[in-house]
């Protein structure tokens, strides 16, 4: 008696079986890219915007001689400009990328790009920088993710496709796996260099070093300005409240300079004979005051007559607020001694990070921060 052929045996007429797919397809949508949020942010800016030039036209036509507001509205603007910026960028970021067998498609607001996987040359990822966190208005890194990263694409003239950020897309570290991998097989050669990220990792390290120290040297050296100006300042004040003489000063000059700002011009002989003369902005009442006298009282050092004001009126040239000034003087140190901190460090090839509330010193060009998840150092063609 024959043994009968198991039944699942494959039948010699039946065909093969189609080879299946060797890496599958990926469609990621990135998170909180909403046109609408956009459109907010630009609208909303401009009309924040064009409300503070108006009210600081306005202040500037009818609060005359009056600095404070001014300087209020000024520092107000910055907030507005970065909302615009910020939702044009948003609304140009990337929505949504689809990974085909033919090509890569990258979706934005204004339109679909698609790019033969032949005309991705270069594959290079790196960790993210401060300044494009600020500009491609990413969302924030969720706790318990790896450090934020960039993944560029670059045709073989070195222009750049696209910049792909990990704190926008899921799966990040499998979109690179695809791109390396299906450009590499359409190029025949390898897409991305792990070493190159390293070199390259390690020169912008320095260079962003060398930038944080002349930042450190540019506020290091504002602050000190103002240090010395606001000393200066206080001991002339001291100085005019302790032993001020007070003299009649001839007024040479009673403008109103731009039709903006009241002013007043005058003069004076001090007791060696040495004629002291100033320019001032005085408030609109004490101008409106002198406009038919031929005199004002001015008060002056006798130690030291270079140093005098006028009795009352004079309008400091100083900012108005005084934290604005305090701001200043104690937060462009602090400012300082950060981005010195910073460039020492990135010279000696550190970098600084902040995940998860937790500050962790790093090697630059650590080949971890571009890709925690790999473990070979090169992908090889198939």
């Amino acid at each position: 008696m024959s043994e009968r052929p198991p039944t699942n045996a494959p039948d010699e007429h039946t065909p093969p079986a189609p080879p299946a797919p060797k890496v599958a397809a990926l469609d990621l949508r990135a998170r909180g890219t909403s046109p609408l949020v956009a459109w907010l942010m630009i609208l909303g800016g401009g009309a924040l915007l064009g409300l503070t030039m108006l009210i600081a036209l306005v202040t500037l036509l009818v609060v005359q001689g009056s600095q404070g507001p001014t300087t209020m509205l000024t520092a107000m603007v910055i907030f507005p400009i970065f909302m615009i910026v910020g939702g044009v960028a948003r609304l140009g970021g990337l929505r949504r990328v689809i990974v085909s067998d033919p090509e890569l498609i990258l979706v934005r607001t204004t339109g679909a790009t698609r790019v033969p996987w032949a005309d991705i040359a270069d594959v290079s990822v790196a960790k993210d920088d401060s300044t494009a966190n600020i500009l491609n208005a990413k969302p924030k890194k969720r706790k318990g993710q790896p450090p934020a990263r960039t993944l560029t694409l670059a045709r073989a003239n070195k222009r750049r496709i696209a910049r792909i950020h990990s704190t926008a897309f899921d799966r990040f570290d499998d979109l690179v796996d695809e791109v390396e991998l299906r450009s590499t097989d359409a190029r025949g050669e390898h897409t991305r260099n792990l070493s190159r990220e390293q070199i390259d990792a390690k020169r912008n390290s320095k260079r962003t070093a060398l930038l944080s120290i002349v930042l450190a040297l540019v506020f290091a050296a504002i602050s000190g300005g103002l240090i010395v100006s606001e000393l200066s300042h206080r001991s002339r004040e001291r100085a005019l409240a302790d032993t001020g003489v007070t003299v009649l000063a001839e007024i040479t000059d009673h403008r109103m300079h731009n039709n903006i700002a009241p002013r007043v011009e005058y003069r004076f002989t001090d007791p060696a004979g040495v004629v002291r003369e100033n320019d001032v902005m005085v408030e609109r009442a004490e101008w409106e005051h002198l406009r038919d006298l031929p005199a004002v009282e001015v008060v002056y050092v006798p130690a030291d007559p270079s140093i005098h004001r006028l009795a009352r009126g004079e309008v400091d040239s100083r900012p108005a607020e005084p934290w604005l000034m305090t701001a200043l003087m104690f937060g462009g140190p602090l400012l300082a001694f950060i981005f010195l901190v910073g460039g020492v460090l990135g010279l000696r090839g550190y970098d600084l990070n902040i995940e998860d509330g937790r500050v962790t010193l790093d090697r630059a060009g650590d080949p971890a921060d571009a890709h925690p998840n790999r473990e070979d150092s090169e992908t090889k063609p198939a």
